[in-house]
């Protein structure tokens, strides 16, 4: 299994296939929305508190831009 880290509101340009994202918030009120390349919308999510979040989904695409980052340390895309 690989990982790919995004920071806070960064981008991958490279085709993956996901089988989990971990969010790892730095505050409360977080959100985190990813787009593919079109501009499509795979993934989103939001928490009320600062507790780590995992989500254990297949997705699969050509881009993952973090196009909402709201209190967000990283996200970690499970590959």
């Amino acid at each position: 299994m690989g990982q790919v880290y995004l920071a806070s509101g960064k981008h991958c340009a490279e085709k993956h296939t996901t089988t989990g994202i971990l969010i790892d918030p730095s505050a409360g009120s977080w959100v985190c929305v990813l787009k593919d390349s079109a501009g499509t919308t795979l993934f989103t999510a939001r928490g009320a508190d600062a507790t780590a979040f995992y989500a254990p989904v297949k997705i699969t695409a050509d881009a993952f831009n973090m196009t909402t980052a709201t209190n967000l340390t990283a996200v970690i895309l499970y590959t």
